[in-house]
This record gives C-alpha cells, structure tokens and sequence, in this order.
C-alpha cells in the first residue's frame, strides 16, 4: 500500500524509469484541490461538527431544557419554601435536643407566634406572641438561607439583663412564743407584684432575646427598661472594643424582639433557670418584623 508524504511533493514516489501512476496522480491532485479550496474546506468541517453538536444537545442540553418535576406531577418547589422547610426540620431536631435535659427551656415559634416553657419536651406554660421584629441581618440570612446553618443546634444561654429579679426574697422574723406567731397570721398578704418586665437574654452565636411586656408601662418602668437597655449596650460594647484590640474581630449582635403579656413574661424569668436553653423558629419571610 502506497503511503502519501506529509508533503505534496510525490516525486520520490516516481520510478524515474517508467511513467507516473494514475492513483498517485489521483491523489495528489485532490490534496492539492481540497487545499485550494476553501468551501471545500469549510464544507467538510461544517459535516464533521454536525453530529458532534448533535450529540453533545442530546446529552446535556435537552435534560436541563425538560422540567424534572413534570413526571411526578408535584409543583417546583421554591427557594423560601425549601428554605422554610429546613428551617422547620432544624426547629424540630433542636425541640428534640432540648427535651433530653432535666433542666427548663424555651422554646419559640415565630411562625405561629406562640411560645412556651418546656422541661423533657413537655410544655408547662404557653403564652402567645402578639409582637415579632428581627435584625436585619437575621432577616437577610433568612432570605440567603444562611440561618438555617445559624440554628443548626439549639442556642446556650449566657447571660440575662432584667428589670425584676429572678427570685422573691420576703425576710420575717420568726415569732418568739405561740401569741406573737398567731398575731403574724392576721397580717396582710404581700401584694402581687405588678412592675413592668423588661427582659434581654444573651445566647451564644451572638443572640439577642428581648422579650418585652404588651401592656403600656409606667414612667418608672420606662425608665428602668432604657437603663438595662443602656447597660446593655455599652456592655456589649466594651466587650468587642477588648477583642477588636486582642487582634480578634468584633461580633454583630443577631437580635430578636418579641412582645408578650406581663403576667407571662414575669413567670418566664421566674420560672426559667440561669442560663436556659433556646430553640427558635424563624418564620421564612422578607418582611423584617411585623407588629
């Protein structure tokens, strides 16, 4: 078999002694007309990427073109509702970490605007929430879906900042004889306490839960409110103004302000113990807050 050069000269290829051969001629004059020829050249280049686009539109672009869903029948689901389903799944997970401890917990449900004191996943006091508002960094990592990785695990207490004290001191003297202890049964009862409650819990993950009365407060409940508020903030202040000089960045507080009735709120820092633990769910929406 007569192999062609990389050339187009075939004049080895000629036996000096006899003529030419008509294949050799053949050949060499094709070459050299393909060469020549530029639609020659662009025709069978447009031939060779035909089926090669073919195949590659078979393989890769009609499965992304057809609808994954049309063959079950189930709508697409969207970016919140997905993100709204993790969240809820995380809730859950968080609800069922919690109720493993002895120890009291709270447990929030911004969807449903409800929330409730529960100790071994049992609820021993609910109370409604009428008044939601979230940071706007809560609420942009709400939409990104970043927040779902920010409740991936139920938040640890820390610290509480409160108008009222956790716990009710009444210091009596303990009577000397029979007579004076029965005089101490005609005394009036110690009225119920009726201050204005004011709560900021801090959790870890930097949370912040404020946790406000619904009802209108007194001048000196507004007043202590905006001094545990102050208090508050320069605290907080003063704390990452210490890591920014450690060569450590500062924190962004993530807070959520809810609003609930005064009786609840008052048996809520009553009940709960010094550091509680938190499961939240946040409600899958744009809107910042809502009032």
């Amino acid at each position: 078999m007569i192999q062609m050069p990389e050339t187009d000269d075939i004049r080895p290829l000629i036996n000096r002694n006899g003529p030419v051969p008509k294949r050799i001629r053949g050949l060499a004059g094709n070459r050299k007309a393909f060469k020549a020829n530029p639609a020659t050249r662009r025709a069978y280049r447009i031939a060779f990427l035909i089926p090669v686009l073919a195949a590659v539109f078979l393989s890769v672009l009609l499965p992304l073109l057809s609808d994954p869903w049309e063959e079950s029948g189930d709508p697409v689901p969207s970016v919140q509702a997905r993100i709204a389903a993790s969240i809820a799944e995380g809730f859950l997970e968080n609800c069922l970490t919690l109720s493993r401890s002895d120890s009291l917990c709270l447990i929030v449900d911004l969807v449903d605007s409800l929330a409730w004191i529960s100790i071994r996943g049992v609820p021993v006091r609910e109370f409604p929430v009428t008044r939601i508002r979230l940071s706007p960094a809560v609420a942009g990592g709400i939409r990104s879906g970043s927040a779902v990785r920010w409740i991936s695990g139920p938040f640890a207490g820390q610290k509480t900042w409160s108008t009222i004290s956790r716990t009710i001191l009444h210091v009596k003297k303990a009577p000397r004889d029979t007579l004076e202890a029965r005089r101490n049964l005609r005394e009036p009862r110690i009225p119920v306490e009726k201050a204005d409650v004011y709560l900021i819990m801090e959790y870890d993950r930097n949370l912040v839960l404020e946790i406000m009365q619904t009802e209108r407060a007194g001048l000196p409940g507004i007043l202590r409110r905006e001094l545990i508020r102050s208090g508050h903030h320069l605290t907080r202040s003063w704390r990452e103004t210490r890591r920014l000089f450690s060569g450590r960045l500062p924190r962004h507080a993530l807070w959520i302000r809810i609003g609930i009735g005064r009786d609840d709120a008052r048996a809520l820092r009553r009940a709960l113990p010094k550091r509680p633990g938190l499961a939240v769910r946040l409600p899958a929406q744009e809107d910042p807050g809502k009032e």
